[in-house]
């Protein structure tokens, strides 16, 4: 007993130097830090202010965000051409069920299933289906049509020359297959919705009206020229039509037909 207060009192003696005190708090701040790394070993030791400022910033903050790119689309979403090219293959789609089974017996739900498309998306754009089958029959009215720019192409200094080149464009238009399938589907329909009709007029027979007349305008003194592009029309183009549907005339005898009443329009006017 009294060999161990001398050991304490020497050990106290022994500390209470400047040197040996300052290692000996050394030695237990070592000690702490150890048992704290056993505790959590991915807690750093915060001694001072700088360590505790550096643990604030993360290493991994979460998913960075994509940089977006102008004039870009999102994910899965599909550009405006491939719409258009969908919404164009509906509507072809839709025109031909409708001349194959009539407009009665086509129904949007058999147009759909057989494009593979999602309803929502075909009664949002359209809404019905009177509102789909004018937008298909319009589409097809203004691809058929045949452009002023190209009828006056046809034009040369001879104009015999350029009356057979406008008859064979308005005549190769009128006998083609889009051409006789948007007769037939609007004849059969204009009873019903007489707007078809209307617009089938405006769009073709009107238009080459008032090319007719501003080519005979331009390039003979006549005095009537609107009778002259409505006997043009008659006896050139109509004809051509009723030779194909009523008589099946094929190209070659559609040409040589073109050709013969282009001269007898010609003599007559000149």
């Amino acid at each position: 007993m009294v060999d161990r207060l001398a050991r304490s009192r020497r050990h106290r003696a022994l500390l209470s130097t400047p040197w040996l005190s300052r290692r000996w708090k050394r030695f237990n701040n070592k000690c702490h830090e150890s048992f704290l790394f056993m505790l959590d070993p991915l807690a750093p030791p915060q001694q001072d202010g700088v360590m505790k400022a550096e643990s604030e910033t993360l290493l991994f903050t979460g998913k960075p965000a994509k940089a977006s790119r102008e004039g870009a689309r999102g994910p899965g979403r599909p550009s405006r051409e491939q719409i258009e090219a969908r919404n164009r293959e509906l509507l072809d789609h839709a025109l031909d069920l409708f001349l194959e089974r009539g407009f009665a017996g086509t129904t949007i739900e058999a147009i759909i299933d057989d494009l593979g498309m999602a309803r929502r998306t075909v009664y949002a754009r359209y809404g019905d289906k009177i509102t789909l089958f004018k937008a298909a029959l319009q589409r097809a009215i203004d691809d058929w049509v045949v452009p002023e720019e190209q009828l006056r192409a046809a034009e040369s200094e001879d104009f015999q020359q350029t009356m057979l080149g406008v008859a064979r464009l308005m005549v190769g238009h009128a006998t083609s297959p889009s051409g006789m399938r948007l007769t037939r589907i609007a004849h059969a329909e204009v009873i019903r919705m007489p707007e078809i009709g209307a617009y089938l007029a405006e769009r073709t027979e009107r238009r080459a009206m008032a090319y007719l007349v501003d080519l005979f305008r331009r390039r003979l003194a006549l005095a009537d020229p609107e009778d002259a592009a409505k006997a043009f029309m008659l006896l050139v183009v109509d004809g051509a039509f009723q030779a194909r549907v009523w008589h099946g005339s094929d190209d070659a005898e559609i040409e040589r037909q073109t050709a013969y009443r282009t001269g007898l329009f010609l003599n007559g006017v000149g």
